[in-house]
């Protein structure tokens, strides 16, 4: 017998020759496959002509972009069923959870970028001014632009408060009410603050004198916030920047709470739902989310924003309702009352403020 890699046998007065046992070129050990079983180098060397690795290079993309379509459409049109391909091993199919939520929120901000549209713009106005008419204990009087409509369920209501609703043009010496009306995924420069240059000073000489108040006192950081509210006055879409890097900051502890929200619902089911169960599930929810808000941002250019924040709403609570009812596999009734306990407890105790401080911090960086 020849040597460790190749020889022949003698059988019969015949050589018989066999070729040398194929082992891996990474790490020697035998190859019985395409990979090699102990490190994973791939049988085949790189080494290869231009046509042939074009061919690759073309099969790759097609293999991956097959792999994008069999997840959108699962995703979107089979809510939950990525979630289940994970937890019963089927991922090959489908792109990850973590890389597909990175990729799809990656998509939604460039796209918003490219389109020049806003998450949010505050158009700061004045809708009214309000005075001390008389003495003390007289009522407010506040005076609301003409142009504002008032019913007069609302004047009997003020009144119980002992505010006077009037409609009139603004007195010299009285105190406007200002207000701000919130926009979302509007174009950047479609919002404009409708301030008089009286009130935009006002604002400067009101934030400056609080300012000076605060110095030596623990609030002293909030000037930040006055600040951003008077960038906000003479710029609607002065929040938005900051809002682009909070979201996604805030984003990455709202979904695996979201997670330990669904796992307190489902602990009697510990045995069966690990948290990386939940956190999947969580993943592709807000991935799906992602996608959603992308088609809100494009009817937003074309329908009511009253329309289109309702549908979005909607489509989200939805989703998320037969999502967990795939998933989980409890009847409808149950998963209804958990879809419904879950949602109040995140949105309350997690969302809400979270909200607020993303909000808050974006201001204050305004």
């Amino acid at each position: 017998m020849g040597g460790a890699h190749g020889g022949s046998v003698e059988n019969g007065g015949a050589d018989v020759s066999f070729a040398a046992a194929p082992v891996c070129a990474n790490c020697s050990a035998p190859l019985s496959g395409s990979f090699c079983a102990q490190c994973g180098q791939a049988r085949d060397g790189h080494r290869r002509s231009v046509a042939l690795l074009l061919r690759d290079i073309f099969k790759d993309i097609v293999n991956f972009d097959s792999r994008i379509m069999r997840t959108g459409h699962a995703l979107l049109i089979r809510p939950g069923e990525l979630a289940c391909a994970f937890r019963e091993g089927r991922t090959r199919p489908f792109v990850p959870p973590v890389r597909l939520y990175l990729f799809v929120s990656l998509i939604f901000f460039l796209t918003l970028s490219f389109a020049n549209i806003a998450i949010m713009q505050i158009a700061v106005q004045v809708n009214g001014q309000a005075h001390l008419s008389g003495g003390a204990k007289q009522p407010f009087t506040l005076k609301v632009n003409p142009t504002t409509k008032i019913d007069p369920q609302t004047v009997a209501r003020a009144k119980q408060f002992g505010i006077d609703l009037q409609s009139g043009k603004p007195d010299p010496g009285a105190v406007p009410i200002i207000s701000g009306d919130v926009r979302f995924f509007a174009p950047i420069g479609s919002v404009q603050s409708q301030l008089p240059p009286e009130t935009l000073k006002m604002i400067s000489d009101l934030r400056t004198r609080v300012s000076k108040e605060l110095v030596k006192t623990p609030f002293a950081g909030s000037d930040r916030v006055l600040q951003g509210v008077e960038h906000i006055a003479k710029d609607p879409a002065a929040i938005n920047g900051p809002l682009t890097v909070w979201v996604p900051r805030m984003l990455f502890l709202l979904v695996p709470l979201f997670a330990a929200v669904l796992m307190a619902f489902y602990v009697r089911a510990r045995k069966q739902f690990f948290y990386i169960d939940h956190l999947v599930f969580s993943l592709n929810y807000f991935s799906a989310t992602f996608v959603i808000l992308l088609v809100t941002a494009a009817a937003a250019q074309l329908f009511p924003g009253m329309v289109v924040a309702g549908a979005t709403l909607f489509a989200l609570g939805a989703h998320l309702l037969f999502a967990m009812k795939r998933f989980f596999g409890q009847n409808w009734a149950r998963t209804a009352l958990k879809f419904t306990g879950a949602m109040a407890v995140y949105l309350i105790f997690i969302l809400g403020p979270a909200i607020v401080a993303v909000i808050v911090m974006s201001i204050s960086e305004a």
